[in-house]
């Protein structure tokens, strides 16, 4: 389970064994557990406290200020709510120069999602050569929202994961697998049909979500984008439960029933185990495959999914 606790742990052990990484990408909330594990990893690499926890030493005290000379803060300004260009460009020319203090330099981008696409540029070319000692933390919500070669170059630390609540859609996904894959024109068309009405009602709940958690200074344009690569990345999870499904049946044709994704709905893995073949599968998961790619090249949904499950 990933609490912030646990995470520290496995990055204290990294610094000591001078194995950190030079780019951390934090998967959570900017204004709440992704922005208090920046701060944590921050003092993690100025503190000089030797006692197992630290009381509020003056390094401590001077990030939880944001006043600490080799640590830079981006954020999105009032008016444009983005992140420019210039301030990457300033902030990234800062961590190619001597520390003030001799150590670490860290630059900390709060809510990456909002990079304006010339400042993403920027900031990869950072990425792709860091200096030493360096650290580069970004921290977002919708991770789907930054460009893949950034992501690419970040290790990824995923607080979204932290609940053991199953996501909202989970239940309704497996109700519609434990019908089995569609065998005729009628039984795709209720299936996508049954498919279509989770994906909305998961999109409703996520705009309902971010509308109470929204800034009233947003711009529209802006809250429509962030919707949209949170709605990306919900669809995006949901897509993986099918790989892992048919996975499963795969493996039940094999007289394998160990070790798999959905071990709560064993019988009915069995039961459509027994009514495919191995290259029928196998067939299926190529068509999900080819699913997956339509969808990257943002083809209409719909039409998407009734050719892959007809």
């Amino acid at each position: 389970m990933n609490t912030i606790s646990n995470i520290q742990k496995e990055l204290h052990t990294s610094l000591v064994n001078g194995r950190l990484a030079h780019a951390y990408m934090i998967i959570g909330s900017p204004r709440g557990s992704g922005l208090r594990l920046a701060e944590q990893m921050i003092k993690m690499l100025f503190c000089q406290t030797t006692d197992a926890k630290c009381v509020g030493c003056q390094y401590c005290r001077r990030i939880d200020q944001r006043i600490h000379p080799d640590v830079t803060w981006l954020e999105p300004q009032s008016k444009s709510r983005k992140i420019s260009t210039d301030e990457v460009c300033q902030a990234t020319k800062k961590i190619y120069q001597t520390a003030f203090e001799g150590g670490w330099k860290v630059v900390v981008l709060v809510h990456a999602d909002r990079l304006q696409p010339q400042a993403a540029n920027a900031l990869l070319k950072t990425l792709e050569e860091p200096p030493d000692t360096t650290v580069l933390i970004l921290v977002t919500e919708v991770a789907h929202a930054l460009l893949p070669t950034i992501a690419s170059r970040c290790q990824k630390i995923n607080l979204l994961e932290e609940t053991q609540d199953p996501p909202v859609w989970r239940e309704g996904i497996l109700g519609l697998f434990r019908k089995g894959w569609p065998q005729s024109p009628l039984e795709n068309s209720t299936y996508v049909a049954q498919l279509r009405s989770i994906l909305e009602s998961q999109k409703q709940a996520l705009k309902d979500e971010m509308e109470a958690q929204s800034d009233p200074e947003e711009e529209p344009k802006i809250k429509d984008g962030k919707l949209h690569a949170r709605y990306l990345e919900t669809r995006s999870e949901i897509v993986k439960t099918f790989f892992t499904w048919q996975r499963d049946i795969l493996l039940g044709t094999l007289g394998i029933d160990q070790s798999l994704h959905h071990s709560e709905d064993l019988e009915q893995i069995r039961i459509q185990s027994q009514q495919a073949t191995y290259s029928k599968v196998l067939e299926r998961i190529k068509r999900l495959e080819e699913l997956v790619r339509r969808l990257e090249r943002n083809l209409p949904e719909t039409l998407v999914f009734e050719q892959a499950f007809r």
